[in-house]
């Protein structure tokens, strides 16, 4: 039922490219906004997949799992706290949208899928 996380990636990375072109006729701060959270983001996935499959392998403790769930908001926090610390240079909302990027890959996967 459930997507591959590495069948996402490429779909991702090819979305952000287009949006990161058409932003860039507007600002290049959103392209690069859009950037710094979509790499974030595909890390973020690459990251979680791994940690999920060694932690049902090898049975984590609570601590563990609190842990890793906790590093990985601090990662997907960085994007938006470089935004605001660097207004110049990232976009907030570019880099929000690269975030959420991966997440509109997934779900527009899983619906196709649905479907057929």
């Amino acid at each position: 039922m459930n997507i591959e996380i590495k069948s996402t990636i490429k779909p991702t990375m090819v979305l952000s490219g287009i949006i990161m072109v058409v932003g860039l006729f507007f600002n290049y701060r959103f392209s690069l906004g859009v950037l710094l959270g979509t790499s974030v983001s595909v890390l973020h996935l690459m990251r979680l997949e791994r940690n999920i499959t060694q932690g049902l392998d090898s049975k984590k403790k609570l601590g563990g799992w609190i842990f890793m769930f906790l590093t990985d908001l601090i990662m997907l926090a960085i994007p938006l706290m470089l935004a605001v610390m660097l207004p110049q240079i990232f976009d907030l909302i570019g880099a929000a949208v690269g975030l959420l990027l991966n997440k509109f890959v997934i779900y527009g996967m899983n619906i196709r899928r649905k479907e057929s």
